[in-house]
């Protein structure tokens, strides 16, 4: 796709699910996959995209979910922990493609700031 660039290899994105999108909505095109959640990535014309994994989480915050998932054995949610920390996070590259999806300016530092939260008195 055109609004993916530049191209990326390989993309390692943090994720927290137990589910897995195993088949594509009719017309979609998948873009992105693994073994155990063939459809990661996927759109559908220039009006859709599906993203499964989560390029919002920082791996701080990746963490503290793990850690909060009590209901997984410990050794589980330590593996999730090393796994994430030692592989690169993508989540700027894949911000950049969504922007460049939506129409926006991916090359303005501007638009791949998190926006600000605005406290009301």
């Amino acid at each position: 796709a055109s609004w993916m660039s530049p191209q990326h290899p390989q993309l390692n994105l943090l994720f927290n699910h137990r589910d897995a999108v195993l088949e594509a909505p009719p017309d979609a095109r998948i873009l992105a996959g693994a073994p155990e959640c063939p459809v990661q990535i996927f759109s559908i014309d220039t009006c859709c995209l599906g993203i499964q994994p989560h390029p919002e989480y920082k791996i701080d915050y990746q963490e503290a979910l793990m850690k909060a998932a009590t209901d997984l054995p410990s050794a589980t949610r330590r593996d999730g922990v090393l796994r994430n920390r030692a592989l690169s996070n993508d989540a700027d590259h894949m911000l950049r493609w969504i922007l460049q999806f939506i129409g926006l300016d991916a090359s303005n530092e501007s638009m791949r700031q998190p926006a600000a939260v605005m406290a009301t008195p």
